[in-house]
């Protein structure tokens, strides 16, 4: 959610990190709760560290017990709408996890 000031011809823009959290944690939360194989929600990237500006996204690994579904076919799955800010989704099963990590990609 990011605010706005108008002074003059100054306009001056901020992001408010505080509801984007509350607004994204609410979002994990029904994730979880809606989809069983949902195991864990985990913010990373520039909201993560706290350097998000007016604009950012939101990073989320959405850590799966185990899924059929196709990668893509899980971003649609997942993404449930209505957030006031834009969210990439990362979905991956608990076993792909793992393939990553051992052939050293950093998650």
């Amino acid at each position: 959610m990011a605010s706005r000031h108008k002074s003059g011809s100054v306009r001056t823009f901020w992001l408010d990190r505080s509801a984007v959290l509350d607004e994204l944690t609410r979002f994990a939360r029904s994730l979880v709760e809606r989809f069983d194989e949902v195991e864990r929600v985990i913010l990373f990237g520039s909201m993560a560290r706290g350097d998000a500006v007016p604009g950012s996204d939101a990073d989320l690994l959405l850590v799966l017990r185990e899924s059929a579904l196709s990668f893509l076919e899980r971003t649609v799955r997942y993404r449930l709408g209505g957030l006031s800010i834009g969210v990439d989704l990362f979905p991956y099963t608990r076993q792909e996890m793992d393939r990553l990590l051992d052939e050293g990609h950093p998650l």
